[in-house]
């Protein structure tokens, strides 16, 4: 992947724009956090990008290549795009290796060829002790990482995680982000929705700031933090008077 661009997409529910306008590049091995208060359009942006919903107007494009009007799963092999999800809903019936194993049939028929990548995934979040288990058993903070874990298997060169922090004590949440930042070191481009500023901060090159589903800032951590108008969003108006 050379270049990933968002220009101008929206979306409307019947009156309600979920996603306004919204315009952002990301280039390879970058990470950008994707970060605003909650229905704020976050995950909408998400299904927009990943072809579960169709934008009303605006662009999503791969190196080029239009992705609007793609399949998820044709998003997916043709690009390497891929994503968790913010409510996660593991095949409970299949084991913890059978859900990773349906990301990693992505890139072949064989489950005799996916399983090695499909083990791989669980060791990387720390899961390979309950590969056997059935998905339907684990807490939810294994759950997230199974979510981690089915992404991982598909080879992804784009990765969206969505609030995959959410639920996870202080101790996994350290976890996690060491893994993302090793993820990062080994070139994978990451956007990052998350309400634990902690590991935005941590993880972020750069930061896209939605309110109401419009973009409202943009730039590194540092600056976007400070910005008046991501304070008068997180805050309210008094915070900024």
């Amino acid at each position: 992947m050379r270049r990933f661009e968002v220009k101008g997409i929206t979306k409307s529910f019947g009156g309600l724009a979920a996603v306004k306008e919204v315009s952002f590049t990301v280039t390879p091995g970058e990470t950008l956090g994707l970060i605003g208060p909650n229905g704020a359009g976050k995950t909408t942006l998400f299904h927009l990008i990943t072809g579960f919903i169709r934008p009303d107007r605006g662009e999503v494009r791969c190196d080029g290549e239009s992705l609007v009007g793609r399949r998820p799963s044709a998003i997916c092999k043709r690009f390497g795009i891929t994503r968790t999800f913010q409510i996660v809903r593991p095949l409970a019936h299949l084991t913890v290796l059978e859900n990773v194993l349906v990301g990693a049939l992505c890139r072949t028929r064989s489950i005799r060829a996916a399983t090695p990548g499909a083990l791989s995934a669980l060791e990387r979040v720390g899961l390979a002790d309950r590969a056997g288990d059935l998905a339907g058993s684990l807490p939810i903070g294994q759950r997230k990482k199974l979510e981690i874990a089915r992404a991982l298997a598909t080879r992804p060169q784009l990765l969206l995680l969505d609030e995959v922090m959410g639920g996870l004590h202080s101790h996994e949440i350290e976890g996690v982000i060491a893994l993302l930042k090793e993820l990062k070191q080994e070139g994978l481009t990451l956007i990052v929705v998350e309400h634990v500023m902690k590991a935005i901060l941590a993880l972020s090159d750069r930061i896209v700031v939605l309110n109401f589903g419009e973009k409202i800032a943009e730039g590194i951590p540092s600056e976007v933090v400070s910005h008046p108008e991501v304070i008068r969003a997180y805050l309210g108006e008094e915070a900024v008077s």
